[in-house]
């Protein structure tokens, strides 16, 4: 099968310009999702804080449990 010039030219230039246009669009839409879902875990990890009344950080590669009351700086009796 026989290939005309002009139109492997026409295919190649389509193939670029797609290229190229992803190379543009890929990166903000990954951000955006990437943006979300880090905005979203962290308000899930705040709700779950705030109902169990415990705050956990990870300190030197370690989770470590808090109750509230030690950040806030309250007394738990009052």
């Amino acid at each position: 099968m026989k290939f005309n010039k002009d139109l492997i030219k026409t295919i190649m230039i389509i193939v670029l310009i797609v290229l190229l246009v992803g190379i543009f669009l890929v990166p903000s839409a990954y951000n955006s999702v990437y943006n979300k879902g880090v905005a979203d875990g962290q308000l899930s990890v705040i709700q779950t804080q705030m109902q169990t009344g415990n705050v956990f950080v990870v300190v030197n590669g370690t989770v470590q449990g808090y109750p509230i009351n030690a950040f806030c700086g309250g007394n738990s009796n009052t």
